[in-house]
C-alpha cells in the first residue's frame, strides 16, 4: 500500500467517517468515538490533514450534492 500501518490505519478511519458523515446524522463527536479517535479535536484535525475540509465542511458539501 505504500503506507505504515498508523498510515493505513488512519486512511480507513477517515474513510469510515467519511461514510458517516454522509449516511448519518450523528455528531462529529460520536463519529469520532465510532471510528476510533475519542478526542474530536484531534479528530478534526486529522480529517483536515487527510481531506483538506473539516468534517462539518464536507458533511455540508456532500448534503448540498
Amino acid at each position: 500500500t505504500g503506507l505504515t500501518l498508523m498510515g493505513y490505519i488512519t486512511q480507513q478511519r477517515i474513510r469510515l467517517a467519511k461514510k458517516m458523515l454522509t449516511d448519518t446524522d450523528m455528531s462529529i463527536r460520536d463519529i469520532a468515538i465510532y471510528v476510533g479517535i475519542p478526542d474530536s479535536n484531534y479528530f478534526t484535525k486529522i480529517f483536515k490533514k487527510e481531506t483538506n475540509t473539516t468534517p462539518n465542511a464536507y458533511r455540508k458539501e456532500v448534503s448540498i450534492g
